[in-house]
């Protein structure tokens, strides 16, 4: 049964829950002896607490279903999916079971995910059962391989254990499963490969991996500045070289996909659009000035000035792990 958490009675049973799995999540943590706890201990819990989640297509959201009916656009149907809707498809024979509000719309999501999710489309074709289960299980993989990453990069169990089995965490990128999972693993990857491995992991292979990110979903390139300074700092020809191969990856994620600007077209609408649920700092502006455009411009400026100070401050530092977290 699906949670719904429009429902006050669904959102306060929900919200309840979630206290009492802080509580004892907080707990835990504050009574480990962490000195002696066993790094492989977390991760056995990690890997048993998300397992059964593969057995769950999703508990309180269906954008499942919108990955496997978006990448279907493209992987079966061979079509356009910034441009063509899944609802131009119904006769296709698993949509009475796909349909969500998302198939009356283009689709938001990066080149790199359509291109993933196409090739599971393709294997899977319309067995849906099959289709569950894989991107299930590619979006619990990625989480797990998030949780080992962060120990690699941090050297932490606590680190490990704050990310992998915080119950916020645990329940939407393995019990909804969203593609959060593989934008983090991009992500996670490119600061290994930075940082903690650049000797098998060149800074070049460092900055694709960021790009990936950006490919599967677009919000990790407000974190580009930051690869610039540090590649920058390493040399110019390492910074131009990585900017080379991250623009070969987006030519070659692209390359099926390219219109031309029109592909941002349905993106710019929807950032601009107004939310039900704006960010607190949006609707606090609502209340106080009577104008919800308004206040979303002027909290897009204090951002954008808030990550230029995080920039300039940066570019000060040495810039080393440290400074980057």
């Amino acid at each position: 049964m699906l949670i719904d958490l429009h429902n006050d009675q669904q959102m306060l049973r929900f919200v309840g829950a979630l206290f009492v799995l802080y509580l004892a999540y907080f707990f835990v943590y504050f009574k480990l002896p962490w000195k002696k706890v066993n790094v492989k201990t977390i991760f056995i819990a990690v890997f048993l607490i998300n397992l059964p989640f593969l057995f769950v297509p999703f508990l309180s959201s269906t954008d499942l279903y919108s990955y496997i009916f978006t990448t279907r656009v493209n992987g079966i149907f061979g079509e356009n999916p910034y441009f063509v809707q899944y609802d131009s498809f119904q006769n296709d024979i698993l949509y009475s079971k796909l349909e969500t509000i998302w198939a009356h719309h283009p689709t938001l999501y990066g080149p790199l995910f359509l291109h993933i999710g196409g090739l599971v489309n393709k294997i899977g074709q319309n067995n849906l059962d099959f289709l569950t289960f894989a991107f299930k299980g590619m979006f619990i993989g990625a989480n797990l391989a998030n949780a080992y990453l962060i120990y690699k990069i941090s050297k932490s169990v606590k680190a490990l254990y704050l990310f992998a089995l915080n119950p916020l965490v645990v329940f939407e990128l393995s019990g909804n499963s969203h593609t959060e999972s593989l934008t983090i693993l991009f992500f996670l990857s490119s600061i290994y490969y930075l940082y903690r491995r650049p000797v098998l992991g060149p800074p070049a292979g460092g900055f694709v991996a960021f790009t990936a990110s950006v490919l599967v979903k677009y919000y990790t390139a407000l974190f580009t500045p930051f690869y610039l300074i540090v590649l920058l700092k390493k040399g110019v020809s390492k910074l131009a070289l990585s900017v080379l191969a991250g623009g070969a990856l987006v030519i070659a994620s692209y390359f099926r996909f390219w219109e031309g600007p029109e592909n941002f077209e349905y993106l710019f609408a929807y950032y601009n659009g107004q939310y039900i649920n704006p960010s607190l700092l949006i609707y606090f502006g609502e209340m106080l000035l009577g104008s919800y455009t308004l206040s979303f411009q002027i909290n897009t400026i204090l951002f954008l000035g808030v990550a230029g100070f995080t920039f300039y401050k940066f570019w000060k530092s040495k810039g080393e792990l440290k400074h980057f977290i």
